[in-house]
């Protein structure tokens, strides 16, 4: 017998919570859950959140994006950046901000396979090499 994988698990999941109501996913969730236990699947569950997750965003057109940065970014900081992000990407932004005290300054932008790095350290960085060019 094949074995399901997380990722089918995942996209059954998706599928079935589609347009259901509150009480309905409580219900649905439920099943889910008794048929991991069946297919002795439960410990595959962080996978199966995970890719539940990424399949999610990918049909919802959901951007998480990693903002890092010094300190916590004010609600108009977090504002400018996912409204910017969201009219280059044409996607919903999700952002997650960590905090890193010990950067100077600046802010690091991570989603997808990209980084922007506008951290302070980096700019001066750039500006030594060019010096010693």
């Amino acid at each position: 017998m094949k074995k399901t994988t997380p990722k089918k698990f995942a996209v059954a999941l998706y599928e079935s919570l589609a347009g259901a109501t509150k009480s309905e996913i409580d219900e649905r969730l439920k099943a889910f859950v008794q048929l991991l236990a069946r297919n002795k699947a439960l410990k595959k569950s962080d996978k199966i959140i995970r890719m539940f997750i990424e399949y999610y965003n990918s049909q919802e057109k959901i951007l998480a994006v990693e903002v890092i940065s010094p300190a916590l970014l004010t609600a108009a900081e977090r504002s400018t950046i996912a409204d910017n992000l969201h009219k280059q990407l044409q996607k919903k932004i999700e952002l997650r901000e960590l905090v890193q005290p010990d950067l100077l300054g600046g802010i690091k932008i991570k989603y997808a396979d990209t980084v922007i790095d506008g951290t302070l350290a980096t700019r001066l960085k750039s500006m030594a090499q060019k010096i010693n060019q």
